[in-house]
């Protein structure tokens, strides 16, 4: 499933985009990504020699930024910390030349310029049903069918109980069930996919805008005669278009995939991808691994661990990867998400034997980094919703403790030691 976060602008511990000498032709080595930020710090090391001031130049521009650079620049002294703090605007790309001048007033035989600096704005949050800005967590009452949403507002004070929460009528029908949520028409609300055995085995989507305390608007067929051997195992956008498609395979030998994609106006048309085999392959998650816009699937072997990533498109699969291996069978893929704020998604596994809960970090598709979160959960648990909860670029986890009606919600941090700060 997507995951997206909430834009917000950084106000402390700017980013270093850069370090460089103005007495070398040295040049920063990469361009950076600002995901989700809209500030950031050029710092270089001080000229040899007498300096009276550096001049530094900015020029920003959408996409790419300019060639030539602004005729007025800041000015800072020596004694200073040798840095300027820059602003953006999402869709920004600047760069920024520095230009020493020495006491007799000599200008600096080499004037440096940076690579560029991208400013990357982060999604919209996912399942926002209440809009606030947050993601919100849906749980379905046993009793009525009926959808309770805990709204993710609410989670920022504190309040983690599964009373806080908002009914969403279901017209009394206790024969829905929750499958999936997503923005499966692309109007930038999210909607619930519900299965039901009443309507001829169909999976029902709904299309649905949230207001508090309102029914479901509008109700859309996806599919008809789901057998007993289909299952729906994840809902991304496949094909770039904005809507959330479906993806579902037979359950069976021949583990034929299949994507029903969708659009403004439903359901666009089902693909069929190559088989897979239900015996060889197990499903680990769905996210837009490569950055390209639309997300991709990765499966595991069974018998070697080893993982490929499909990287998707429309309607067919553009190319795969192989991956990262797990040798070990009790690893379970749990699901993917921006963890490290990164530009492309990550993945998260949980070793069902042993509680522990192993990132994946996929900025290098081929060499996936690890990293072992510091904590284990216990075997109680479920993992309630993936999402960013406080907008700080990285996707959250939110834990139900249902016996205790309880839930604990880590906020990911890889610069910690744990990895994430538990609420």
């Amino acid at each position: 499933m997507r995951h997206r976060t909430v834009s917000r602008a950084v106000a402390s511990a700017f980013v270093v985009a850069s370090f460089v000498s103005l007495v070398a032709s040295q040049q920063a080595a990469a361009d950076i990504d600002l995901l989700g930020r809209t500030e950031a710090t050029f710092a270089w090391a001080e000229s040899n020699g007498q300096v009276d001031r550096y001049d530094v130049y900015r020029v920003c521009g959408v996409g790419s930024a300019p060639v030539e650079f602004d005729e007025t620049p800041w000015t800072t002294r020596p004694g200073d910390s040798p840095n300027v703090t820059f602003g953006g605007e999402y869709g920004w790309q600047c760069k920024l030349r520095v230009v020493s001048h020495s006491i007799d007033g000599r200008v600096s035989a080499v004037s440096l310029v940076s690579e560029p600096v991208n400013f990357i704005a982060p999604d919209t949050a996912q399942n926002d049903f209440d809009g606030d800005g947050y993601s919100d967590i849906i749980v379905q009452n046993p009793d009525d069918g009926s959808a309770l949403l805990i709204s993710g507002g609410n989670l920022q004070s504190g309040d983690a109980y599964l009373h806080t929460r908002t009914t969403v009528s279901t017209n009394g029908t206790q024969d829905w069930e929750i499958v999936e949520t997503g923005d499966f028409n692309g109007d930038g609300n999210p909607d619930f996919l519900w299965f039901t055995e009443t309507y001829h085995q169909s999976l029902d989507l709904t299309t649905y805008t949230y207001i508090s305390g309102s029914s479901i608007l509008d109700t859309t067929v996806v599919l008809n005669s789901v057998t007993d051997s289909e299952e729906v195992i994840a809902v991304s956008d496949y094909d770039g278009n904005g809507a959330d498609d479906i993806l579902h395979r037979t359950n069976d030998l021949h583990g034929t995939v299949y994507v029903t994609f969708m659009g403004a106006d439903g359901v666009m048309g089902t693909y069929r991808y190559e088989g897979v085999l239900q015996s060889q392959f197990d499903f680990v998650a769905s996210g837009d691994f490569d950055d390209d816009g639309t997300a991709d699937v990765m499966w595991r072997r069974i018998e070697t661990g080893q993982t490929v990533v499909w990287l998707m498109t429309r309607p067919g699969r553009k190319s795969f990867v192989n991956s990262g291996a797990l040798l070990n069978d009790q690893w379970q893929g749990l699901t993917a998400g921006n963890f490290n704020n990164s530009t492309g998604h990550d993945v998260l596994w949980r070793n069902t034997v042993t509680g522990e809960i192993l990132a994946w970090y996929m900025d290098d598709l081929e060499t996936p980094e690890e990293r072992l979160l510091g904590a284990t959960v216990p075997s109680s648990w479920s993992l309630l919703a993936t999402g960013h909860l406080d907008g700080d670029g990285r996707a959250d986890l939110t834990w139900a403790d249902q016996a205790a009606g309880v839930l604990e919600i880590w906020r990911m941090d890889e610069s910690v030691p744990a990895g994430f700060r538990a609420d």
